[in-house]
């Protein structure tokens, strides 16, 4: 009760994303695996709660699946035990997975947005076969709850004005 929000400044999905020697070339394929073998698919996350966590909680839970959670702390410890194969996958943050899905280290298969990435062309939305699953990472600027409303407008203006900068 003590803030209130100014303006959202991005978003961003995650990809799920999968060590080479997994067989599933694709979500449908992925629900399959998991389905077939409960339990034996290790997944990597950010940390215990965290957004890649719950999201791929979110995962199995539409999906009807089960797979094996391995914390980490941070993207950068999971996704470098992901390219070594201690986990077979994770649902990563674009920006750190992108390069390793174009030199082919690892497979993207899905997009947790609502639309396909123009950063993974071909890639579809998870949603797409597990229904109703969407996960967005998304940033905002807040303030104090007591701001007064004209400072308020004239931040909004100011963030809106350098976000279309380019």
């Amino acid at each position: 009760n003590d803030i209130q929000p100014i303006s959202i400044i991005g978003e961003s999905a995650f990809v799920v994303v999968l060590h080479p020697s997994v067989s599933a070339k694709s979500v449908p394929e992925l629900v399959s695996l998991a389905k077939a073998k409960p339990g034996a698919l290790n997944y990597g996350s950010t940390g215990p709660g965290g957004i890649t966590h719950l999201g791929t909680v979110l995962f199995e839970i539409l999906g009807g699946v089960r797979m094996t959670h391995v914390p980490y702390k941070g993207t950068g410890p999971s996704l470098t035990a992901l390219l070594g194969n201690e986990i077979q996958l994770m649902f990563g943050a674009l920006p750190a997975s992108l390069p390793h899905v174009k030199a082919n280290r690892l497979r993207g298969i899905g997009v947790t947005g609502e639309k396909p990435s123009p950063a993974l062309p071909g890639v579809p939305p998870v949603g797409e076969t597990v229904k109703g699953y969407e996960v967005v990472l998304w940033w905002g600027v807040f303030g104090p709850k007591a701001l007064p409303r004209d400072i308020l407008n004239v931040w909004n203006k100011g963030i809106d004005q350098i976000l279309q900068t380019k």
